[in-house]
């Protein structure tokens, strides 16, 4: 009987060992699969989250990601069978509801398209966070455009544009934009919006308001001889020989008693009222009493961003919090263990993602592939692997522009953004200075 005892012990104890080494071989083959997603190395992310799958079939993470990875590689009924399985095992997930439903309302795949199910999915996911979590009432919003209901896309797109940060208010305003016109919203959709330029004077002065740019729905840049005075507190929509200017981005000059200023439009200047909505605060006037060198004649709105232009000081500040979560990953990738993996994708998920919010706000103009190899000069930059500051100011604009032109030639003749750039390294300089 004692041996029977003993063998029923250590029975008990190989089979719990196996459980522990199969979890921990889980946990592996999940962050080592959310390392290569990261990397955008999504076939291996599917080796690895399949890997997971087969040692646990009820692996409802591994489902969705690897879900997410097949998406990624356009493979649309592996993706759509992979984030329905992750629904099935948790039917109450938000997050995997929400995937789910994004997919299905978004995806490119006619065949895989399914709006009564999006809505399903996606109004479950609300339901659970109460709506009120932007992010889903977006995704609630596009699943309403692909069934149909517009009415009920814009309702849902525009709680979510009232609900969510300034970094997202570009993105989902595009979207709101979007279904105005009666259209469901596709993944990877670049899209164009425009509106009537609204311009506010909230200071005590008469200001001149003179345009000295913009884009027109057709994408043709116009340059005017327009100029506007402003009385305190007067607001109106910008006419040229009675009509009205749509524009996509609207570039201008501000003139006072303090001095000239230089300014332009970003993503978030579109207000819910479809108004490309621009105001003129003291602090804006104030600036050019501050540089009075800086005149009609010699101002350029983005080579002095961090003293202009509010848009773009906000994405400085953003891409230097992307600094951060780059040196934390660093910080991990030295050291050894699971725990230390998967911390360094958490941390450089969060630096593509600000980085990339940052980018929008100020280049709305840019597409999603110009985004991301912007992105990936600035990952450069940050990580070390290219360094310009020890050169004169117009040698490392060059620089940065050759490299943007080796990430896409498009890039390379858009000289603002190697100006945003040097900006944000000098930036990035003086906050390692004061450590």
């Amino acid at each position: 009987m004692r041996h029977i005892r003993q063998f029923v012990v250590a029975s008990a104890i190989v089979i719990a060992a196996t459980a522990s080494n199969v979890a921990r071989c889980d946990d592996f083959e999940r962050a080592e699969g959310d390392k290569a997603f990261a990397a955008k190395n999504y076939a291996q992310a599917v080796v690895h989250f399949t890997k997971s799958i087969q040692q646990d079939d009820t692996d409802h993470y591994s489902y969705h990601r690897r879900g997410q990875a097949h998406d990624k590689l356009k493979d649309y009924a592996a993706a759509s069978a992979d984030l329905s399985r992750a629904v099935t095992l948790q039917p109450d997930n938000a997050t995997y509801l929400n995937g789910l439903a994004w997919f299905l309302a978004t995806t490119p795949s006619p065949v895989e398209r399914d709006g009564a199910q999006a809505v399903t999915a996606a109004t479950r996911a609300c339901e659970i966070t109460e709506f009120k979590d932007a992010v889903l009432l977006d995704t609630l919003a596009a699943a309403h455009a692909e069934a149909g209901d517009f009415e009920k896309a814009r309702q849902h797109e525009l709680d979510a544009w009232n609900l969510c940060g300034k970094d997202r208010k570009g993105e989902f305003y595009s979207r709101l934009f979007l279904y105005r016109t009666n259209s469901p919203y596709r993944q990877g959709q670049v899209i164009r919006v425009t509106g009537p330029v609204l311009i506010r004077n909230n200071t005590t002065e008469m200001v001149l308001v003179r345009c000295r740019s913009y884009v027109d729905p057709s994408g043709k840049t116009i340059r005017p001889s327009a100029t506007w005075q402003l009385k305190p507190g007067d607001s109106a929509h910008l006419a040229i020989s009675g009509k009205r200017i749509e524009a996509r981005s609207f570039e201008y000059t501000v003139q006072s008693s303090h001095g000239t200023t230089n300014w332009k439009s970003a993503a978030i200047d579109f207000d819910a009222d479809g108004n490309l909505n621009l105001s003129i605060a003291k602090r804006d006037l104030m600036l050019a009493q501050r540089a009075p060198n800086r005149g009609a004649a010699n101002a350029r709105a983005f080579h002095a961003p961090s003293l202009r232009d509010e848009a773009i000081q906000r994405a400085i500040l953003k891409i230097l919090g992307a600094g951060l979560a780059n040196e934390l990953a660093k910080d991990q990738d030295r050291k050894n263990g699971l725990l230390a993996a998967t911390l360094s994708v958490v941390d450089r998920r969060a630096r593509d993602e600000l980085i990339d919010s940052a980018l929008n706000d100020v280049f709305p103009h840019l597409n999603d592939a110009q985004i991301r190899g912007t992105r990936r000069i600035i990952s450069l930059y940050l990580d070390g692997d290219l360094s310009v500051l020890s050169l004169g100011m117009e040698t490392a604009k060059e620089e940065i522009i050759e490299a943007l032109k080796k990430s896409d030639p498009q890039l390379g003749l858009k000289a603002e953004v190697a100006d945003f750039i040097y900006e944000v390294l000098k930036a990035r300089a003086e906050q390692k200075r004061k450590k």
